[in-house]
């Protein structure tokens, strides 16, 4: 029974684009994917994931692609999924079945950021943070939360290094299970 479900994950995150994974099955695209070295039919896309979370009640958590993706295909996927009206996105997922917008809160700014999906050191991955979410805001009545890819472990330093990015003070940090108080006045950013 869980309570929320991420997908993509993995690897897998910051290779896939998402608009392969809609429409009918049989016409979808298939790529090669990257990281298993062989065809991915994409027969489980954005309308069978959301579905599958509906099942067992969970909410949907997407991950966009950060790695070979971009901010636009991010935006794009925002729009199908929580778009309203006669937009581009929010009329093509009506015409693939689902007038009503899926309403999608929880997004993840790419995955295994630091390894697969980018290679980022923590002041890079932080600036593509931003550069996403500067466009990934509030959709179709839903304010997205914007979800960051921590570190591979226990590495407080590379947290502390990607939080520096957003605060002007040090933060209270929790890694891992282990509570890491590093204090502080939490400050973000002003948002565009």
């Amino acid at each position: 029974q869980p309570s929320i479900i991420r997908w993509p994950g993995g690897c897998f995150a910051d290779a896939y684009h998402w608009e392969d994974g809609i429409g009918p099955i049989d016409q979808r695209t298939k790529r090669k994917n990257h990281w298993w070295g062989r065809e991915e039919p994409n027969t489980f896309g954005t309308h069978e994931y959301i579905g599958w979370g509906k099942l067992l009640s969970a909410e949907p958590y997407l991950s966009v692609n950060v790695g070979t993706g971009s901010v636009s295909e991010a935006l794009n996927w925002l729009e199908y999924c929580n778009g309203t009206g006669d937009t581009k996105y929010a009329a093509l997922r009506a015409r693939h079945g689902h007038p009503e917008p899926f309403g999608v809160r929880w997004w993840g700014i790419g995955n295994e950021n630091w390894g697969c999906g980018g290679n980022f050191c923590p002041g890079d991955y932080a600036r593509e943070f931003k550069r996403f979410a500067t466009y990934l805001g509030p959709f179709g009545g839903v304010t997205p939360y914007l979800i960051a890819c921590g570190p591979a472990g226990h590495k407080p330093d590379w947290t502390r290094r990607f939080l520096a990015q957003f605060y002007s003070t040090p933060q209270h940090v929790y890694g891992a299970g282990r509570p890491g108080a590093v204090g502080g006045e939490r400050r973000p950013l002003p948002r565009s």
